[in-house]
């Protein structure tokens, strides 16, 4: 049977594989990488730097909200006859003392 590098005897060692080339070698030998894997220390790799670069904040909100039960009052220019301006539409309605009103559709 052959034998290879790590085919001896060593008190407080055994014989692992490296997660990137398979060779057999000692625990003592190998290295833990950053995704927590063991390997060679000539195949272990740093962790890229932009893996640590915090992303700024975003603030999505708007300065002011408007209360929605509000509702806007237009004025509306009426002309010589009143009961038939132009003004009136689907969504405003005038009163009996033409004043307008905004319907909710």
């Amino acid at each position: 049977m052959p034998r290879g590098r790590a085919d001896y005897q060593k008190p407080g060692t055994w014989n692992v594989r490296c997660s990137m080339c398979f060779a057999k070698r000692k625990a003592d030998e190998l290295v833990k990488n950053w995704q927590g894997q063991y390997r060679c220390k000539e195949h272990d790799e740093p962790r890229h730097p932009q893996d640590f670069l915090k992303a700024i904040p975003d603030n999505p909100s708007v300065p002011y909200v408007q209360d929605p039960s509000f509702s806007f009052a237009f004025d509306v220019i009426l002309l010589e006859d009143s009961y038939s301006t132009p003004f009136v539409g689907e969504d405003i309605m005038l009163t009996e003392d033409n004043n307008p009103i905004l319907m909710d559709g």
